[in-house]
């Protein structure tokens, strides 16, 4: 569980103590592991939020990475991340580059640009409707870019 510790109603520190203390009926199973969120930077509050009867705390704001280590600390979980050329499957051949949109004219770039930083991956899929069937590696390849998140990748490509 993330347990803001700042909550109306019931604070984090209540409802971590409230779960502890229904753990005893669940016999057998694995205590529930509780990871603080917390604002606080002081170390003082570490004791406390412990003493509550959480397993562990992150301090706000935080990486996105620390959420995933804390995960392994505590579950033991592993991930297996893929590399972004992996994922998105393209070879040395099939890779795009500023050249590759020079089959489009100047205004399709320039609004394939404000899509991309728009993040508006409807109105980029729009625009590969646009391309010719003789260029339909393209299209492919930008739509797998919008199907994967790659807006940066795209916007890259109409400098």
């Amino acid at each position: 569980i993330w347990m803001d510790m700042r909550m109306p109603v019931m604070d984090g520190y209540e409802a971590a103590r409230q779960i502890r203390a229904r753990e005893p009926e669940r016999r057998g199973t694995t205590p529930t592991k509780i990871i603080a969120l917390t604002a606080s930077a002081f170390e003082e509050q570490k004791t406390t939020i412990l003493a509550a009867g959480c397993d562990d705390l992150v301090r706000k704001p935080f990486r996105e990475q620390i959420i995933f280590d804390k995960i392994t600390e505590h579950l033991g979980v592993q991930y297996i991340f893929e590399n972004q050329l992996e994922q998105l499957n393209l070879s040395s051949s099939q890779n795009l580059d500023c050249l590759s949109l020079n089959v489009m004219n100047p205004e399709w770039i320039a609004a394939l640009r404000q899509a991309a930083i728009e993040v508006d991956g409807e109105k980029i899929l729009q625009l590969c409707e646009q391309i010719p069937q003789s260029h339909r590696h393209l299209a492919d390849k930008l739509i797998e870019l919008v199907h994967h998140f790659g807006f940066d990748e795209i916007l890259a490509l109409t400098d």
